[in-house]
């Protein structure tokens, strides 16, 4: 049996322990990055099939074919903030156009060059007054993955993750 002191010292403790498990579960999912440069976006990774996709990102709002300039017919799923795009091998790139997916360093669309530049490591940006400016992460070779931040009027306007096929 407890003393009322120990008693009253393990309560503290549990209720610590409880009180800093639920900050955890708070503070988690906004520490987790949804965008991870040269690696995924919300978890969908390049190559993953359309099974894996919907077990990380779960059913699609719609999917369609579309056609690709440099694939032909890919596979189109398109979620609220992202589209993943499919070809025989599986993901062969994620766009995103809305504002919920960050990287660890909270740069997505909407943030300036200067963010992109400050935060995202590894990334180069195309002088200011490019005709087609933009900031990217890797580099721009047959089979290798890019995470390109297409810029609009100065900030991110969508992201993409892709192997360069071309």
């Amino acid at each position: 049996m407890l003393t009322s002191v120990a008693h009253t010292h393990l309560r503290r403790a549990v209720c610590a322990a409880t009180v800093s498990t639920a900050a955890c579960l708070i503070i988690a999912p906004a520490s987790q990055a949804t965008i991870v440069p040269q690696k995924s976006v919300a978890g969908v990774k390049l190559g993953d099939s359309s099974m894996q996709v919907q077990a990380t990102a779960g059913q699609p709002a719609s999917q369609e074919m579309v056609h690709s300039e440099t694939t032909g017919q890919v596979l189109a799923y398109r979620y609220p903030a992202f589209t993943v795009f499919f070809h025989e091998d599986g993901v062969i790139s994620v766009n995103v156009t809305g504002r919920a997916q960050r990287t660890s360093r909270r740069v997505g669309v909407g943030s300036t060059r200067a963010q992109v530049l400050r935060r995202v490591p590894g990334a180069h940006c195309t002088p200011p007054g490019s005709k087609y400016p933009h900031c990217w992460v890797g580099f721009y070779r047959i089979g290798r993955i890019v995470t390109n931040f297409v810029l609009r009027k100065g900030r991110v306007g969508e992201i993409d993750l892709s192997r360069v096929m071309d």
